[in-house]
């Protein structure tokens, strides 16, 4: 419990950590001293962190939502008579889903120097990659690198084709959007997963198919 100790001597005046604050330090603190889930507490605060240092960027901003947009949060169990109540919408079951699979992802991720290292390329070029978007990243918190999600990787290089099938997207795309979308088998790659049908050698063009409907 010493990161909750810690909290408790450093918390400042008027904050008190609530029940289930403690509760969540808790599960996090258990799952560090558990080697089979000691990577993904760690993604979680990670996550965390960057949920934090974002939330300046957006505190000003005042979005307003029509109608169809407040049915939809409101499907979501958000609270729409209070567009910007972050809190809930964070704990809205969709969202924690959705964050649950970021972490995840983190909890697997590459660091980009070793990502380097299997590709057999610069630092400088892993990071044209990521700008170009044949190679997908995500970015640690305080600025400190990069992340590549392992499904792009394999044990002595990259996934077959990679830059070719990810060069066909028509927009910006989520590494978690594409992680998803490479791990369901498909019909029209003969029911295999888009990443198993690179790893098998099949048709990249069918591929860059999918990522260009994304």
């Amino acid at each position: 419990m010493q990161f909750m100790e810690s909290l408790h001597s450093k918390a400042v005046a008027g904050w008190k950590p609530s029940k289930s604050f403690e509760q969540d330090v808790s599960v996090i603190e258990e799952a560090l001293e558990d080697g089979n889930r000691g990577a993904l507490a760690e993604a979680a605060m990670h996550l965390a962190a960057q949920i934090i240092e974002r939330a300046n960027e957006y505190r000003d901003k005042k979005p307003s939502l029509d109608e169809k947009g407040q049915a939809t949060l409101a499907r979501f169990g958000v609270d729409t008579s209070d567009p910007l109540n972050k809190a809930g919408f964070l704990r809205a079951d969709p969202v924690i889903e959705g964050m649950t699979r970021r972490a995840l992802m983190i909890s697997s991720a590459v660091p980009s120097a070793e990502a380097a290292a299997r590709l057999g390329v610069s630092a400088s070029r892993l990071r044209q990659r990521i700008k170009e978007g044949t190679l997908l990243a995500i970015r640690q918190s305080r600025g400190h690198g990069w992340l590549i999600p392992a499904f792009q990787l394999t044990e002595d290089g990259e996934l077959p084709h990679l830059s070719r099938v990810l060069s066909a997207a028509t927009r910006s795309l989520s590494p978690e959007a594409v992680e998803q979308a490479f791990a369901l088998p498909n019909e029209d790659l003969e029911g295999m997963s888009p990443r198993d049908w690179l790893l098998s050698g099949g048709d990249p063009a069918s591929v860059q198919i999918l990522v260009a409907g994304l």
